[in-house]
């Protein structure tokens, strides 16, 4: 996707949520990151086009990070000018409740997502237990993470 249709979802999630998607922060580039992940696991066609790997913060990908990086030297003018994406309104939710409960319940849904589309016969529970393995920090998140991604539909049959 375009470095300005970026800035243009990134504003419509910042209308949307009323979080901080600029990307001048590690906060905001954390939440972006887990956004667009999100939105390509929601099937939203433009961010199909990143490949997100397993990093210390993880999922992550770094054609988006260059594009985020890259947002910072347009004019803010005239980065959000358009039309306004259609982004799917299951996606809108999840973000919603997501990025309202913080950057550590995006992280922890995010890489326990990640852990169980790879792995499709893995239980909640092995997914709680990655997570600890990985993110020993993020490990109190565990439950409420799996609920958040059970609610909205991001993964089937995690027991």
């Amino acid at each position: 996707m375009p470095t300005r249709e970026l800035g243009t979802i990134l504003a419509a999630l910042k209308g949307a949520t009323s979080q901080d998607f600029s990307g001048r922060s590690f906060q905001s580039r954390l939440r972006i990151q887990k956004a667009i992940y999100f939105l390509r696991a929601f099937g939203y066609g433009p961010a199909k086009e990143y490949s997100f790997g397993d990093y210390f913060h993880g999922p992550y990908s770094p054609k988006l990070a260059n594009q985020y990086y890259d947002l910072r030297s347009l004019d803010p003018a005239g980065v959000a000018v358009g039309l306004m994406p259609t982004v799917p309104t299951a996606a809108i939710e999840f973000l919603r409740e997501a990025t309202k409960a913080g950057n550590d319940m995006l992280e922890a849904a995010a890489t326990m997502h990640a852990f169980l589309t790879r792995n499709r016969d893995a239980s909640g529970d092995d997914a709680i237990a990655y997570l600890g393995k990985v993110k020993g920090w993020l490990v109190g998140r565990g439950r409420e993470a799996l609920s958040l991604l059970e609610k909205h539909g991001l993964v089937l049959g995690a027991t």
